[in-house]
């Protein structure tokens, strides 16, 4: 999986472990903790880089998704089983699936729906309609596009639905042709995972933020992307990159 949260249950267990502990929330314990966790080596340090930010410990403890290590390591210090959230996300990964499955075949337009943050699992979305749809930090397990999309975190459509991006692992951007599931452009926009990409209200530009603590803000040749004529994706380029975000 590429991210974990804490289900409901374990909210309560977090708190009541975290008192027990008796550490603030932003006490610097907590990241050295889990940096020694992260990598164990009997010289480590507090002159070593810490391995996770404050930013990651919040949104663990905020219920929101996170890589799999620091929350792997987040339990551990609180002496919780991260198994039990595997467990119930490929639970609520096989409901999330079936329910757009039974959404698409009664023709419920699906426009802003919101799917973010959620494993979705052997949903048919080739050659369906999806403008709008948030499926940022999403990821897909056994889902039909039109072809193998890999690990992604985001997904945006342009205005009129002819064009898919796609932000993932990998740190490419990927342009999609939804007529036919025809992969288009991609290109390497960042060194790290990608964690959303929209485009600009006119299409002239799309937007990319990563993990690489960068935002990037790409040109595309040729005019709007809602032109018939295929925009010169070949010459797509970076018109700013914004860098020193600290989370």
């Amino acid at each position: 999986m590429s991210s974990l949260q804490a289900t409901p249950k374990q909210i309560q267990r977090i708190r009541q472990a975290r008192i027990e502990i008796g550490w603030p929330i932003e006490d610097p314990q907590w990241l050295v903790a889990a940096s020694k966790i992260l990598e164990p080596d009997p010289k480590w340090d507090e002159t070593i880089k810490l391995k996770v930010s404050i930013g990651t410990w919040k949104r663990f403890l905020a219920r929101k998704p996170i890589r799999p290590t620091p929350y792997k390591a987040f339990c551990q210090i609180l002496d919780i089983p991260w198994q039990e959230t595997i467990a119930a996300q490929r639970t609520t990964t096989n409901h999330v699936g079936n329910i757009i499955n039974l959404l698409l075949a009664l023709n419920i337009d699906l426009t802003g729906y919101d799917f973010s943050h959620l494993t979705i699992r052997q949903a048919y979305l080739q050659q369906e309609q999806l403008p709008q749809v948030n499926f940022t930090r999403c990821h897909f397990s056994q889902t039909i596009f039109s072809q193998d999309l890999g690990s992604i975190f985001t997904v945006t459509f342009s205005l009129d639905q002819n064009i898919l991006v796609t932000g993932g692992m990998d740190g490419k951007v990927r342009i999609w042709q939804v007529a036919d599931g025809k992969q288009i452009h991609a290109w390497q926009a960042h060194d790290d995972w990608i964690r959303h990409v929209t485009f600009s209200p006119d299409g002239q530009l799309i937007a990319s933020c990563s993990n690489d603590r960068s935002v990037k803000i790409w040109k595309i040749p040729h005019g709007e992307i809602s032109q018939r004529e295929i925009p010169d994706w070949e010459n797509i380029h970076c018109l700013y990159n914004l860098q020193g975000h600290t989370d």
